[in-house]
């Protein structure tokens, strides 16, 4: 009963008395479960994927002895809600637990019974967010401690959890096969647990720990090195993080790949990282950390989007990544990228977004020889896109701008062909007509025109694109007319026309004036009637 919109299962579904599996993946709609569900005594597992919209979980589960995997319990007052309905259930699997808040003796949270679970692979603790007003910092890590689950545990979620510091039992010698460690509104902890020294954690996700000032303060001895095999890191929501780690003279992070900051406003810079090949940054940063950029030469794929402070990027920037594959920069108030993209000589993917106080490309787009998408989004104040820059850009496979209210794009001359293949161009209120540089595009295979309504014509020399497949024109309302001389490429698949009124009245079949132009493209759809002419079909008999 998975992907519906669904909010309560009726309680007629408990007589399906020989039902074994229950699955409820992706209904992030679901309040309730049927409250007779624990007589469904044949019931092995109870799969429920979007859990956050669940009120409670049925009283009495404790009842379903058969039960292997539960996806989530929720605590409640009463005594068929408490934790100890987790006592003799034998699961495994992932399971979370929520309303803890709802636990009134912290003793009690030993009789969950977690450390016997040893076929769990997932476990999440959630409070609820806000409860901390009702509960000492003693409640929660005496409670939190008798939660200790068995050490074959590989990914673990604390949630809301409001103690100041973490049990002992987060540490290598019980949780040595910890892969995964998410730590979300842990925020009076001051200090993480040695994370740092568990053997095996790959992933690592850290949500608003409000009094956290270093990602790592253990001290490392016998050549131990922190964090082995920590490949993700994922840190947001942290406004006194500092720094990643604290007075250790080894290496730190020596596999990490891939990073996420947001919103961690303190932080000075990143370590040397000579793996990282992916970073990802938003939010409230500092000056500092982005200067350091410039020594993780590894970086293949670079995201900044978001930071209010940034008018300019620091002298240096990005000249020491020569690496870097895909910079996507969006809703900055930067004014300029030059000197941004000179040395970025491996760059395929270049994506602007809404960075409306740009006016003009750098010289430096000149030097990406290598670039092979370049994508323009809702930059308001961008005035001019040159065609001559595309002669440089020998590589460039796919050109896509969209809603950028100023722009001419291509204008000018331009003296050679270009490699470009896909052409979208997308609400530009100035495009008038159609370049004439756009003659030079022999390998055009795809050309988008959309929401364009300063566009009244198609030109006479779009015949002479011999490689065009596909011609969509969409909402281009003052669009009427094909030139006297207009003739469709005879590479010409498909024609879509959507939108422009005047010239799908013009183009019907068969009364339209210009059909007898368009007639011999294979497929033609014409505000959204389809028309397909079957050509060249052979008919083979009798093969085997």
């Amino acid at each position: 009963m998975s992907c519906s919109d669904i909010q309560r299962l009726p309680e007629s579904l408990t007589r399906l008395h020989n039902l074994q599996t229950l699955k409820l993946m992706n209904s992030k709609m679901l309040l309730e479960l049927p409250r007779g569900l624990k007589v469904m005594k044949n019931l092995c597992f109870l799969e429920i994927e979007s859990f956050r919209s669940l009120l409670c979980t049925p009283p009495g589960l404790g009842d379903l002895i058969y039960l292997r995997e539960l996806s989530i319990f929720i605590v409640g007052r009463d005594a068929s809600h408490q934790i100890d309905q987790l006592k003799e259930l034998n699961l495994g699997g992932s399971l979370s637990i929520g309303g803890l808040e709802n636990v009134s003796n912290t003793k009690d949270a030993k009789k969950a019974n977690l450390m016997t679970k040893n076929h769990l692979t997932s476990l999440g603790l959630l409070w609820t967010d806000g409860d901390e007003e009702t509960h000492s910092t003693e409640y929660y890590e005496e409670l939190l401690q008798g939660l200790q689950p068995h050490h074959n545990l590989e990914a673990i979620h604390i949630e809301s959890y409001q103690g100041s510091k973490f049990p002992n039992w987060m540490s290598a010698l019980t949780l040595k096969n910890l892969k995964k460690v998410s730590l979300e509104s842990c925020r009076i902890c001051e200090h993480l647990p040695p994370l740092g020294k568990l053997p095996s954690i790959t992933d690592l996700d850290l949500h608003e720990m409000d009094s956290l000032k270093y990602l790592d303060d253990e001290r490392y001895v016998n050549g131990e090195i922190p964090f082995p095999l920590l490949t993700t890191l994922s840190i947001s929501d942290m406004p006194n993080l500092e720094e990643f780690g604290r007075g250790n003279s080894v290496e730190n992070f020596t596999c990490l790949k891939k990073i996420k900051i947001r919103w961690c406003p303190k932080l000075l810079g990143l370590p040397f990282l000579p793996t990282l090949r992916s970073l990802d940054i938003s939010g409230s940063i500092s000056a500092t950390l982005l200067g350091s950029l410039r020594f993780l030469t590894s970086l293949t794929s670079l995201y900044l989007s978001d930071i209010p402070e940034l008018a300019a990027f620091p002298e240096g920037f990005l000249q020491n990544n020569n690496a870097l594959e895909k910079l996507r920069i969006d809703s900055l108030a930067i004014t300029t990228l030059s000197n941004v993209l000179d040395n970025l000589s491996a760059l395929k993917v270049l994506y602007l977004c809404d960075c409306n106080h740009l006016e003009f490309l750098p010289e430096g787009l000149k030097n990406l020889g290598s670039l092979e998408t370049l994508e323009i989004f809702d930059c308001d104040g961008l005035r001019l896109f040159p065609a001559a820059t595309m002669e440089h850009l020998s590589s460039l496979r796919s050109l896509i701008i969209v809603n950028c209210k100023k722009l001419k794009p291509l204008s000018g001359p331009m003296t050679q062909t270009t490699a470009l293949q896909d052409l979208e161009l997308i609400a530009l209120p100035e495009l008038k007509d159609l370049p004439e540089s756009m003659q030079l595009f022999s390998a055009l295979e795809q050309l988008d025109i959309w929401g364009c309504e300063g566009l009244c014509s198609l030109p006479d020399w779009l015949g002479s694109l011999e490689s065009l497949i596909s011609l969509f024109l969409s909402n281009c309302k003052n669009l009427s007319s094909l030139s006297d001389g207009f003739k469709t490429p005879e590479s010409l698949m498909r024609l879509d026309i959507v939108g422009c009124p005047e010239l799908e009245k013009r183009c019907k079949k068969p009364e339209g004036e210009y059909w007898p132009k368009i007639s011999h493209i294979d497929t033609i759809n014409i505000g959204g009637k389809f028309v397909q002419n079957i050509k060249n079909i052979v008919v083979t008999k009798n093969i085997l």
